[in-house]
């Protein structure tokens, strides 16, 4: 071919680098040919690597919020009467379940010190210690929690719903255990020396008094609860059987 007919040969820029390339058609869309597959394999690469690194950081993000969240707390909210065993079949239970235990006395007389009973600043204190301990034992990821605790009047009348919504909106779970036993059984217990250890009620008249005058109210429990009656029953094997019955057993 003459150089004058080469001089209009096509000419063909790279996109990557000025590089033209003249001479031979055939021999220039060979070339063409090869760099563009070569670029697109490239570009193939990169898009395989970049979809593999989308689902390995999906899958390790989703990994991870299940980690974080597989622990939604259990709030047992062992309640009853005074005397009626809360705090014995407590701390059985937390052996069978792991969960700690929060004494509702450790409120009661923290603000008992500083405050008189049934005051205002005494009923706030205390409630604030409770929910207070409940936050955090959710921002700590606790498995959950054995919470003692006997009605009377000086309860707020929303304290159990706001429990409920404080543990609720974390997905926890309140889980009610009433405590109950005999009237006879029931101020036997009351006399226990053991009792004075926390400042607890331990006077038969003193409870009669209080009963008689609706001091032990029940205010707004949910139906949904779970009923044991442990006059005949030793406190090991009323927590496994609350265990037992709320799914609770540490495995």
């Amino acid at each position: 071919m003459a150089p004058a007919s080469r001089s209009l040969l096509p000419t063909m820029l790279l996109r990557h680098g000025s590089i033209f390339l003249t001479g031979d058609m055939t021999s220039q869309l060979i070339i063409s040919l090869a760099v563009i597959g070569f670029l697109l394999t490239i570009r193939i690469v990169q898009i395989k690597i970049w979809r593999l690194s989308c689902l390995i950081v999906r899958q390790c993000s989703t990994k991870d919020y299940v980690q974080r969240r597989s622990s939604y707390l259990k709030l047992i909210f062992l309640y009853g009467l005074p005397g009626v065993g809360k705090l014995t079949v407590a701390n059985e239970l937390t052996k069978l379940t792991a969960f700690r235990v929060f004494h509702n006395h450790l409120a009661v007389d923290l603000a008992l010190s500083l405050f008189e009973f049934g005051s205002p600043p005494f009923v706030e204190l205390r409630e604030k210690i409770w929910h207070d301990v409940f936050t955090q034992a959710v921002s700590a990821n606790l498995d959950g929690l054995i919470f003692t605790f006997v009605f009377e009047r000086t309860v707020s009348s929303g304290f159990i719903e706001n429990t409920r919504r404080l543990i609720e909106s974390a997905d926890g779970e309140v889980l009610f255990v009433e405590l109950t036993c005999s009237t006879e059984e029931l101020e036997s217990r009351i006399e226990e020396p053991s009792r004075k250890q926390f400042g607890k009620l331990s006077s038969v008249d003193q409870f009669r008094e209080l009963k008689e005058a609706g001091a032990f109210v029940d205010p707004t429990i949910p139906i949904e609860r779970l009923v044991v009656d442990t006059t005949e029953l030793s406190a090991t094997d009323a927590a496994r059987l609350i265990a037992n019955k709320l799914g609770t057993m540490s495995r």
